[in-house]
Order: structure tokens, then sequence, then C-alpha cells
């Protein structure tokens, strides 16, 4: 309870600091729900093709701001397109060199499962 003398509110400075922290909190977190917005905007877009995944996402994060977030860390793709596309680059460049070295022969190629293809290439020409 405020003493019978409190500086503050006599000068009426007390209601305004109050109303400057909550101003102040508001626009703190009204910043903070853009920046995640332009954050998983740019993540769905770099992590999948496909637009209704991206909608829905930024949709999410707009409904529920923090929650939405931490829903769409769960629910978004391991890896960035970027990343499949060099992994998949991997990929065939491990495939033309078992090729090469008659490791696996064109026909094999189609049908070897991944793993065959990585672990055989790993393998010494001299083997």
């Amino acid at each position: 309870m405020p003493s019978a003398y409190d500086p503050l509110l006599a000068s009426g400075l007390g209601d305004s600091l109050a109303q400057t922290l909550q101003i102040g909190a508001l626009a703190y977190f009204g910043i903070l729900w853009l920046f995640l917005i332009i954050w998983v905007t740019r993540d769905a877009i770099d992590r999948s093709e496909s637009l209704a995944f991206q909608t829905f996402a930024i949709l999410l994060n707009i409904a529920m701001p923090v929650l939405g977030a931490l829903a769409y860390l769960i629910l978004r793709p391991r890896q960035t397109n970027a990343e499949r596309f060099r992994q998949d680059l991997e990929l065939q460049i491990l495939i033309r060199k078992a090729e090469g070295l008659g490791i696996l022969s064109p026909e094999e190629k189609s049908s070897a499962p991944k793993k065959k293809i990585l672990s055989s290439s790993k393998k010494s020409p001299s083997e």
C-alpha cells in the first residue's frame, strides 16, 4: 500500500510510467512476433517447395506466435532444399565413381540402394 505521500503518484508520473512500460512491453512482443513471422517464412521457403506447407507454417505462426514457431520447428523438414540438392549431387558423383572403378555396373545402378552404393564406393580399388 502506498504511503500517504508518494511523489510519483502525487505528480501523476506513476500512471504515465506504467503506461510507458506497458507500451514498451507490447512493442517488444510485437517486434518479436514480426521477426518470428519473417524467420518462419524464410525458413519454410528454404526447406519446402510446397506452397501449402509454406502457407500452413506462416498462418500457424501468425495465429499462435510462440507456440506456432515451436510447432513449426517440430514439423519442418530436416534439410533445406540446398542441402538435399548437394546430397543428391554427392550421391550421383559416388555412383559415377563406382561405375568407373567397376564396383557398380550401369544395370546395378538403377536397382542398388543408396547404402550399398555408399559402402561399396568407400572400398579401395585394390580389394
